[in-house]
This record gives C-alpha cells, structure tokens and sequence, in this order.
C-alpha cells in the first residue's frame, strides 16, 4: 500500500505506476547496474546502522558525564538538554566525512 507522501512524489514527477516510478529514479539517479545499484543501497544502510549505533553508544557515554546533584528539576534540565543536543547532532559533522 503506497502512503499518501509516495502518491505525492509520483504526482510531482508525473508518474502512474511504482513499476514506471522505480524506473525513473533508476534513470534519474545514475546509469549504474541493478548489481551496482544493490551494493550501493547496501553500503548506505551499513552506513546509518553503524552511525545510528555509534550515536548510541556515544550518547550513553555522554550522559554518564552529566554533572547531577539532588535537584532534580535541575537534573531533568540537563538531561533534556543534552537529548535535545543530540537528536541535532550530525555525526557525520563530526567525524569529517
């Protein structure tokens, strides 16, 4: 079942079916193999596994560094924030890639 945001796209690149769709991004996006095209996808799924696991564990390591004391109101702040922080963090930014 197509979602209403995928029936958008292929209005906007006035297209019928997912079968003429998934052709014309073939077409759009390079002239690479169905092969080259699969390893591709492959090499970008490990890579936002591995970053989804790297802001993971990082984030872990980063809130056992919160300064805490007995206020929690004040706690509950720091914590929010650095949350906040890190679901606006481009790890990729980071790292330089």
């Amino acid at each position: 079942m197509m979602t209403n945001q995928g029936k958008r796209y292929m209005d906007l690149l006035n297209l019928k079916s997912r079968e003429e769709a998934y052709q014309k991004v073939k077409e759009l996006s390079s002239d690479l193999t169905n092969q080259q095209h699969t390893i591709r996808s492959c090499i970008f799924d490990l890579h936002a596994a591995v970053e989804i696991e790297l802001r993971r564990m990082y984030y872990h390591v980063f809130k056992a560094l919160l300064f805490l004391t007995d206020d929690e109101a004040e706690n509950a702040k720091k914590s929010l924030s650095l949350t906040g922080l890190w679901d606006d963090l481009a790890l990729w930014k980071c790292i330089g890639s």
